[in-house]
């Protein structure tokens, strides 16, 4: 049998290498991996500034400053060679579900939770895309394999908790949002992961080490901010654009437009960028965009909350930056991986009380943090589908256990009626997930345009934007972003 899931190891390890070659070439038919849009841009000015030595520039201190640093060491301009580096970060992200799995639960649960992590497209569509998730998915994750080893789960030793504390620094300034999981790690590092309960001088050395590690990177990072702007900032500002988010409160229907400080409704990366420069511009002195705590409206933060966590339990993919929905509708690739966000959540779900009900309700603190964490951020600012990656690292760890133990339950009937159950409730979300269609075409056509003008390909451009105002003529918002794009390439016809 160690033969056999040995042999189905490396058929899956195959399949995925297989996968992410077929899907890189299919994506690079689209103008986005030679013109990066919104947020792409902005980590790409990032870059610029890191090569050039201007490290106080208002980039990094707007945006998750080590993806630029990250960016850097590629050549200018060269994206595809980020892509591939990030499509092997999935590959090896693979890997380490795995390990962590098998080093938690058994080989059978590592396999089945490898297998989710691969079969939710998410993870692979963010790995093509010139955006922070991978690196801080991929940091996330070694911190996490360190933390549930022996060293640090069942020993608490300080050198190993130091050290996956500073790893999920390390995380959180690779992609910010995952700053409220790194401090629900912390507090969860404190208390018995263990049945029966480890020590207390474990929980607390292990608490107090991994709270250390975590503490000093972000505290090194704000000293190194300080020497060259004069900001103590230890990951990012706060900007008006994320108080907005916050206060939106119950009229926050998805859209960006509620968070934009313009008439027009439009929302740009380059909007925050723009408050980080007037703040450093001000520096010593008040700044109108600077954000503190007390201009959260906690009332509203309240009322929204029930809403926008049903919208990041949903089943609905939201992508701000670039369109999942619209680029399977090319990428036909992406078909190919047919889980959606609801199954992780069921399967997630069943993995949690399977491990709570065998080994007690300590053995869920390791996996808490993700999920409390990324739930803090979508309560505070908006549940995309960007912001809610982090949870699927737990999901698919838990669900690949109660996969396992559904299949294993020793009650035959069951065992037959929950195998059941699951298979049909999978099998309808896999449906729905692989039937949902594209709601808004003509945006579509406006974002490949948009990478195809940052691209210089103009002929693409003229092609995509025709198309898009044919499908809606009448989206007065959307010709106005058509007539800017014909004016900026002046030979696209109106």
């Amino acid at each position: 049998m160690p033969a056999v899931r040995q042999r189905v190891l490396h058929y899956l390890i195959g399949l995925v290498a297989v996968y992410k070659v077929a899907y890189f070439f299919e994506y690079a038919a689209l103008p986005f991996l030679y013109g990066p849009i919104f947020d792409s841009a902005v980590y790409d000015a990032q870059a610029q500034a890191v090569r050039a030595g201007v490290f106080g520039d208002a980039t990094l201190l707007a945006f998750s400053p080590l993806y630029g640093y990250f960016l850097a060491l590629f050549p200018i301009g060269e994206f595809v060679y980020v892509v591939v580096a990030q499509l092997a970060l999935g590959f090896a992200n693979v890997f380490m579900v795995h390990r962590i799995a098998l080093r938690m639960f058994g080989t059978r649960e590592a396999l089945a939770a490898a297998s989710l992590y691969f079969g939710y497209g998410l993870f692979s569509f963010y790995e093509t895309k010139v955006l922070s998730e991978t690196l801080g998915l991929s940091l996330a994750l070694i911190s996490l394999l360190l933390s549930t080893s022996d060293a640090v789960r069942l020993r608490g030793e300080a050198k190993s908790s130091l050290a996956a504390g500073a790893l999920l620094a390390l995380a959180v300034l690779a992609r910010a949002s995952l700053l409220f999981s790194g401090c629900a790690s912390v507090v969860c590092a404190f208390l018995p992961w263990g049945s029966p309960r480890e020590s207390a001088r474990i929980h607390v050395q292990r608490g107090a080490s991994f709270a250390a590690g975590f503490a000093l990177l972000l505290c090194a990072n704000g000293a190194w901010n300080y020497t060259h702007t004069g900001f103590f900032v230890p990951v990012i500002f706060v900007s008006h654009t994320a108080a907005a988010a916050a206060n939106v409160g119950e009229q926050w229907h998805g859209d960006l437009a509620a968070l934009s400080a313009n008439a027009d409704g439009d929302v740009s990366a380059w909007d925050v960028v723009e408050q980080a420069r007037d703040r450093l511009a001000h520096r010593g002195h008040e700044s109108t965009t600077t954000t503190r705590l007390t201009d959260l409206n906690v009332s509203g933060i309240l009322r929204s909350a029930p809403a926008k966590i049903l919208s990041t339990l949903s089943d609905q993919e939201t992508t701000f930056d670039y369109g999942f929905y619209g680029e399977r509708t090319e990428v036909k690739s992406l078909y190919l991986l047919p889980l959606s966000f609801a199954c992780l959540v069921l399967f997630g779900v069943l993995g949690a009380f399977f491990l709570a009900r065998t080994h007690g309700a300590n053995s869920l603190w390791v996996f808490l943090p993700f999920i409390v964490g990324t739930l803090a951020t979508t309560v505070l600012f908006h549940p995309s589908s960007r912001y809610r990656l982090p949870m699927g690292l737990p999901l698919v760890l838990l669900g690949g256990y109660g996969l396992v133990r559904a299949y294993t339950t020793e009650r035959v009937r069951t065992r037959r009626v929950l195998c059941g159950a699951l298979l049909v409730a999978t099998l309808a979300l896999v449906t729905r997930h692989e039937l949902h269609s594209l709601r808004a075409p003509a945006w579509w056509e406006l974002r490949v345009a948009e990478a195809a003008a940052a691209a210089g390909d103009l002929a693409t451009v003229e092609q995509r934007v025709r198309r898009a105002r044919e499908l809606a003529p009448s989206d007065s918002q959307l010709q106005r972003r058509l007539n800017r794009l014909s004016q900026i390439n002046g030979d696209v016809p109106h």
